[in-house]
């Protein structure tokens, strides 16, 4: 029992953690919910936002610092800098495809502030 509460993060408090977690996510959605709901049939075209460049320089570093140590069963650097990059031109094509230029502009702002956010850890 008392492994089963800890692998799902303990109960009263890890819930209402995880609802202050996403306080300002939800506040967020419900202010941008008209303009998320309408997408547009072709995506508009966005100037290129570079949100993969911390974590690529963070690759680098951490690439440096293990030198020519390989972990067996993790990815290559080159794989994780792929997949951000497929994972960022992903969320691109989303965000061009919002109808209301506010919401998306929002949302921009919101990933970029994400990113610096995660930069922390």
């Amino acid at each position: 029992m008392f492994a089963d509460s800890f692998e799902s993060g303990g109960g009263t408090m890890y819930s209402h953690q995880s609802a202050r977690n996403n306080a300002e996510l939800e506040i967020f959605l419900a202010k941008h919910v008209d303009g998320l709901t309408k997408m547009l049939d072709e995506p508009v075209k966005l100037q290129p936002i570079d949100l993969k460049a911390s974590s690529v320089a963070r690759i680098d570093k951490a690439a440096k610092e293990r030198k020519d140590e390989k972990a067996e069963g993790l990815p290559s650097d080159a794989e994780v800098k792929k997949e951000l990059k497929e994972a960022e031109e992903a969320l691109l094509i989303q965000i061009s495809l919002i109808s209301d230029k506010a919401t998306r502009e929002a949302v921009i702002a919101w990933a970029k502030e994400s990113v610096k956010f995660a930069e922390n850890f």
